[in-house]
């Protein structure tokens, strides 16, 4: 009996690895509430790159979870690690007349997902993908 419950315990283990290493990276785009939504589970490490720069980001220690960002509000739950290129460290704020590309870097074993979008003279988001949430 005992040997069937480590039996057991071994195959959950093996299993829980298995479904979490087949998470991917994928996500989109929610242009009316400016929000990047993951379509794959949490999203905790990801880049964000402007005409200009390229911004990585981390899920702050205290925060458990994220499925969403807000594009708006991006440090609530995220720390700016670093940009690149230039010295120091310069917020990230959406500007008019910009091009980006967001890339979810959670799940190592997957490809990065990423989304494109551009904002227009007024601040709206539009996407240059089709990778639009429904």
């Amino acid at each position: 009996m005992r040997k069937i419950k480590n039996n057991f315990r071994v195959c959950l283990f093996i299993t829980m690895l298995i479904i979490h290493s087949c998470s991917g990276n994928a996500i989109c785009i929610n242009i009316a509430q400016k929000k990047i939504i993951s379509k794959s589970g949490n999203i905790i490490s990801f880049e964000i790159e402007d005409n200009n720069y390229t911004y990585t980001f981390h899920l702050k220690d205290n925060v458990r979870s994220q499925t969403i960002i807000d594009l708006t509000n991006i440090t609530l739950n995220n720390d700016l690690l670093e940009n690149y290129p230039g010295a120091g460290i310069k917020p990230f704020y959406l500007e008019p007349n910009k091009l980006y590309a967001f890339s979810n870097h959670t799940n190592g074993d997957a490809g990065s997902g990423v989304v494109k979008f551009y904002t227009d003279s007024l601040g709206n988001l539009h996407s240059l993908d089709n990778r639009v949430c429904e």
